[in-house]
C-alpha cells in the first residue's frame, strides 16, 4: 500500500505538468486561468445540448449521438464554432438529450446500483482494495464526465471492463468470518 502511495505521489507532477501544457496548447492567448475558461467551449455547447434536451423531455431523442450529434454540430458552426461536436460534453445532460428524465433516471439508477456494489465488496475479506478502487474509478469517472462523456470513446470499454473485473474480483472472494 506504501509503495502504491509513493508511485501517486511521483506521478502527481508529471500529471500537473501534462495538464498544465494541455492548457497551454490549447488556450495559447489566455493570460491566467479565469481567461482560459472564458475562452472554453464548453458552456456553450452546455447551453445548446440543455435547449434540445428540453424539446422532448420525458423520452429524449432516441439513442445514439447521431440522432442529435449533426443538429450539435450545425448550431455550434452557426455560432462560429469550428470543431465539430456531436455530444453535449456532460454525461448526465446527453442522457437527458438522448433518453429524456426516463433514460436518465435509469442511468442514475445504474451508477448507483454499481456504487452499491462496490461497497458491498468492502464486506468479504480482503475486499476493501477492491471497494476502494471501484469506487474511486467509479468517482473518478462521474467527475470526468462532467465536462465530457466517454460513453462517445473508447474509454468508456475501458471502464466498462474494469468495473466488471472488479466486481468479479470481489466476488470471487469469501466471505467474512
Amino acid at each position: 500500500m506504501k509503495r502504491a502511495f509513493l508511485a501517486i505521489l511521483l506521478l502527481l507532477p508529471v500529471l500537473m505538468a501534462a495538464s498544465a501544457e494541455y492548457k497551454v496548447r490549447y488556450y495559447p492567448h489566455a493570460a491566467s486561468t479565469l481567461e482560459s475558461f472564458a475562452l472554453d467551449e464548453r458552456p456553450l455547447i452546455w447551453r445548446i445540448a440543455v435547449a434540445k434536451a428540453l424539446e422532448t423531455p420525458i423520452a429524449g431523442h432516441g439513442y445514439g449521438r447521431e440522432i442529435v450529434g449533426k443538429y450539435l454540430s450545425t448550431t455550434l458552426e452557426a455560432h462560429g464554432m469550428k470543431s465539430p461536436y456531436y455530444h453535449g460534453h456532460n454525461v448526465f445532460l446527453d442522457s437527458v438529450m438522448q433518453l429524456g428524465v426516463i433514460g436518465l433516471a435509469a442511468f442514475l439508477a445504474f451508477v448507483a446500483a454499481l456504487a452499491a456494489a462496490f461497497a458491498r465488496a468492502c464486506r468479504v475479506e480482503n475486499g476493501l482494495p477492491l471497494a476502494i478502487t471501484g469506487l474511486a474509478m467509479l468517482a473518478g469517472y462521474l467527475v470526468k464526465n462532467m465536462t465530457d462523456d466517454f460513453f462517445f470513446r473508447p474509454n468508456s470499454l475501458v471502464f466498462w471492463a474494469l468495473a466488471g473485473m472488479l466486481l468479479g474480483l470481489a466476488a470471487r472472494l469469501p466471505e467474512r468470518s
